[in-house]
């Protein structure tokens, strides 16, 4: 009974005869994978992500501080108005006065 097979010249084996080991890796040859300047260049990127993000949080915390102060700037606007469209014509007039009469004295208060 014959095989098909591809017939190899004189010489050469289908099988090699000597089975070679595998190349083992030293610690060196694992260490060459993480060179000082690959890592550096890694933790460079990471510090400038966070720089960023810190950044952007900060930012959006002083727009916060910023809406907020607005917002109550507003709210007392809106109850000096209300308490203003409750008085009549000689009670604004009165107030207005005694604001100019403390600002008068705050002016020549800080002079002395």
């Amino acid at each position: 009974m014959r095989f098909n097979c591809i017939a190899l010249p004189p010489g050469f084996h289908r099988f090699p005869t000597k089975w070679k080991k595998p190349p083992k890796y030293t610690p060196k040859d694992v260490s060459m994978a993480f060179t000082p300047s690959k890592d550096h260049k890694r933790r460079e990127r990471e510090q400038k992500k966070l720089d960023k993000k810190f950044a952007r949080d900060e930012a959006k915390a002083e727009q916060l501080l910023v809406k907020q102060a607005e917002d109550e700037a507003a709210e007392v606007a809106a109850i000096e108005a209300e308490r203003l469209a409750g008085m009549t014509q000689e009670e604004i007039e009165f107030e207005q006065e005694l604001a100019a009469e403390e600002a008068a004295n705050n002016k020549s208060g800080a002079g002395k």
